[in-house]
């Protein structure tokens, strides 16, 4: 199975990374693995590690960091490290769901659909915005309603 071109540079960037670090941490990567990466690698990248540079200043894609990333959580930190990660990952995905949920509850989605706007400042008339529309009664209209309610009356 060929990798996209992307994948290619990225495992030769990762190739040249794992050059420099520690045999020990180097030794906990399977061994298919890293055959896997050297035989889906590009040839002909020009990546070079500066290991006078820190890592972050380093010009490793995004791709090659990402697979950096998986590596060293699946391979070489203990497992009390992968436990706290796994941890903080889940308390992230918590975060994130009670701010979607809080964001859209039903419960408040139409909340805030009865405020009251000022529409003229110098009669201080106040609009509400709703979802029936209430029609306002003219004069003309109460007048007619007051007489029949007299004559109901009776």
């Amino acid at each position: 199975m060929k990798t996209t071109e992307n994948y290619d540079k990225a495992y030769a960037e990762v190739i040249e990374v794992l050059n420099y670090i520690p045999l020990e941490d180097y030794k906990k990567i399977p061994k298919t693995y890293i055959k896997y990466m050297e035989e889906n690698s590009d040839e002909n990248s020009s990546f070079v590690y500066n290991i006078a540079l820190p890592f972050e200043k380093q010009n490793i894609s995004d791709a090659a960091k990402n697979i950096l990333g998986m590596i060293f959580r699946l391979f070489i930190i203990s497992q009390e490290k992968k436990d706290e990660l796994n941890a903080k990952d889940k308390e992230n995905k918590n975060n994130e769901e009670r701010e979607k949920q809080i964001k859209y509850n039903p419960d408040n989605l139409f909340k805030n659909k009865n405020v009251q706007k000022c529409v003229n400042k110098k009669s201080n008339k106040y609009q509400t915005n709703s979802l029936i529309k209430i029609k306002e009664e003219t004069f003309f209209t109460k007048l007619l309603n007051f007489v029949k309610k007299l004559f109901k009356k009776q």
